[in-house]
């Protein structure tokens, strides 16, 4: 009986958070990378006006890749002070990074 209440208040409990959390839409042609850093490193490259490397670490490393526009996703993390969301797609497990202003 014990166990059966503590699986139903930990039902309630993530019903919740999940009925409390919005999803947001993503916007055309922002960033996305698997870790913080790499986000951070993209933008200096770009900053730099270096195309070739900035190419390089979004088509060819791997770590990165352009968002698609209008994907629904979560905001699992927020890194205000420097512009960063961790997001994760509906439907999806995987989370990764892109900029604040990649969401609508």
């Amino acid at each position: 009986m014990k166990r059966i209440m503590m699986v139903l208040v930990l039902v309630l409990l993530l019903g919740g958070i999940a009925l409390g959390q919005q999803t947001k839409r993503t916007k055309m042609g922002w960033l996305i990378c698997v870790a913080a850093e790499d986000v951070l490193y993209a933008r200096q490259l770009a900053g730099q006006g270096d195309k070739k490397a900035f190419y390089k670490m979004v088509l060819e490393s791997g770590k990165c890749n352009i968002l698609k526009p209008g994907l629904e996703v979560y905001v699992m993390e927020s890194r205000s002070r420097e512009g960063l969301v961790k997001i994760r797609m509906k439907g999806e497990v995987e989370t990764a990074w892109t900029d604040s202003a990649a969401l609508e």
